[in-house]
């Protein structure tokens, strides 16, 4: 079985186990360390029993997520008001064509 460690300690078995039951949720970086343990992307650990095209929608979504969280937040605030509006004249013309 993989070992999950933490910089300065071990989660236990009783604390993985407890988020596999949902007793406890774990924190984002607990998360992660949990999907890279497991050699997963951190999204395969909230899915399941999707589709295909959920599936593949998620790994589009993680993959633009890596390329934008290191980028400096004005360039966030402004590709996040870009994809706004694309979506907002998608569906505009989505409407017209109805």
């Amino acid at each position: 079985m993989p070992q999950l460690r933490h910089p300065r300690r071990r989660k236990s078995i009783d604390t993985v186990s407890n988020i596999e039951r949902g007793i406890f949720l774990p924190r984002i970086e607990t998360a992660q360390e949990i999907a890279d343990a497991l050699e997963v992307q951190l999204y395969e650990l909230f899915i399941h029993d999707t589709s295909a095209a959920d599936k593949e929608k998620m790994k589009l979504l993680n993959e633009i997520l890596d390329v934008l969280k290191q980028q400096p937040i004005n360039l966030l605030k402004t590709s996040l008001d870009q994809v706004k509006s694309f979506v907002a004249l998608k569906n505009s013309f989505s409407k017209r064509q109805k």
